[in-house]
C-alpha cells in the first residue's frame, strides 16, 4: 500500500533530493548541499549574520558556523565584523562564491528537471505556487 500522507511524502522527497543534490554538488563543484544552502540564503539577501542564516533555514548557529568556516576558506564569502558589536558579523559573497551559487543552481535545476517533465505547465505553476506558500508559511 502507498502511503499517501502528505508529511511524510514531503520529508521523503526532500531528503532523496537533499542526498541526490549533496552528491551532484560535491562532485561536480566540492561544495556539499549545506553550503549551498547557505549561498542561496546571502544570493537572496547578503550582510546576514550566522544568526539570521540559520534561523533562515531553520538549524543552529553552530552548524552554520562550521560551514562558514570551511567556505570562508574556500574563499566563497567573506565576513565583516560590525563596528559597533564585535561579536556580531556579517557574511558577504565574494564574486566567487556569487557565481558558483548560481552555476550550481544552474546545475541542481538542469539536474532535477527530469523530475517534472510528466507535469504539465499548469500543473508545475500550482506546485511551485504550493511550495512557496508553504515556504512562506513556515
Amino acid at each position: 500500500m502507498e502511503n499517501t500522507n502528505i508529511g511524510y511524502l514531503l520529508h521523503h522527497v526532500s531528503s532523496v533530493l537533499d542526498r541526490h543534490s549533496d552528491q551532484v554538488l560535491m562532485e561536480r563543484y566540492g561544495i556539499g548541499f549545506s553550503q549551498f544552502k547557505i549561498l542561496m540564503v546571502l544570493l537572496e539577501s547578503e550582510g546576514k549574520t550566522q544568526n539570521q542564516v540559520a534561523s533562515k533555514l531553520g538549524q543552529t548557529e553552530a552548524s552554520i558556523s562550521r560551514q562558514v568556516k570551511i567556505m570562508k576558506e574556500k574563499k566563497l564569502i567573506t565576513i565583516e565584523q560590525t563596528k559597533n558589536n564585535k561579536r556580531s558579523k556579517h557574511i558577504f559573497l565574494t564574486n566567487k562564491g556569487d557565481a558558483l551559487t548560481k552555476k550550481s543552481l544552474q546545475t541542481l535545476n538542469d539536474y532535477h528537471s527530469p523530475m517534472f517533465e510528466s507535469l504539465n505547465e499548469k500543473e508545475r505553476a500550482s506546485l511551485l505556487k504550493i511550495l512557496v506558500d508553504l515556504k512562506n508559511y513556515l
